[in-house]
């Protein structure tokens, strides 16, 4: 064998223990990731029983207290989070999730009853804390929408929007078809309250416009490490 040979040999022999070290590399990169996605089943799974547990002693405290509206209406917000947590946990191990997936789980009852409700909003990712914000804020306002806005007539529809904007998350709901808006005197509810609130909390805001022909709200969340398209 001449050295040629030895050196050609030995360079085989480095080219397959870097292809034997990529294989093991990958190996493992696949084992974390199933193992990521056993756990986030789990957590799914651990969550959807904490939320049950949640209304359980709600709807048991509000019947010893004679105060079942109140306990319906507490119960609606905690649903509202499981729906939007339990779609998205799969997600949560990378870090950020699609918000529209979210979204559309928060407003599903509503779609299922019947109700319009157009999404033009695209594939936006937004970090899992984003959930609960925009979570409680979609479902007072689809509930007063149920109660007294767009979807308390036949022809009442709903379009929900949501983009980046100038490093900014914003989500647009706008009224159509419904009662004339009832206008500023309208905010006075728990509700209005509860959303002004979390967005203050997430250093956002909320702008509320009574048109001729509907109501026009716009959330406006500020720069959100790690969201993007």
């Amino acid at each position: 064998m001449t050295q040629r040979d030895v050196a050609h040999a030995g360079g085989t022999g480095s080219t397959a223990s870097g292809i034997m070290n990529n294989g093991d590399m990958l190996s493992g990169a696949q084992a974390a990731e199933r193992h990521a996605r056993e756990m986030a089943r789990e957590l799914s799974h651990r969550t959807k029983n904490m939320f049950s547990v949640i209304s359980g002693i709600v709807n048991i405290t509000g019947r010893a207290r004679g105060v079942e509206g109140v306990a319906s209406e507490i119960n609606g917000r905690i649903q509202a989070l499981g729906r939007a947590y339990e779609t998205t946990l799969d997600e949560a191990s990378s870090g950020s999730i699609e918000l529209g997936q979210a979204i559309r789980a928060i407003l599903d009852p509503y779609v299922a009853e019947g109700r319009t409700i157009r999404f033009k909003g695209n594939g936006l990712q937004v970090p899992f804390q984003t959930v609960s914000t925009v979570g409680l804020v979609l479902f007072e306002l689809a509930d007063n929408a149920n109660r007294h806005g767009a979807w308390t007539t036949p022809d009442g529809f709903v379009d929900l929007d949501w983009y980046w904007s100038d490093d900014a998350l914003e989500i647009t709901w706008r009224e159509r078809g419904g009662p004339v808006a009832a206008g500023s005197a309208a905010c006075q509810g728990t509700g209005y309250a509860i959303m002004d609130r979390l967005l203050r909390t997430a250093g956002g805001s909320i702008t509320r416009d009574w048109c001729a022909d509907g109501l026009d709200v716009t959330l406006h969340m500020p720069s959100i490490p790690g969201a993007g398209v």
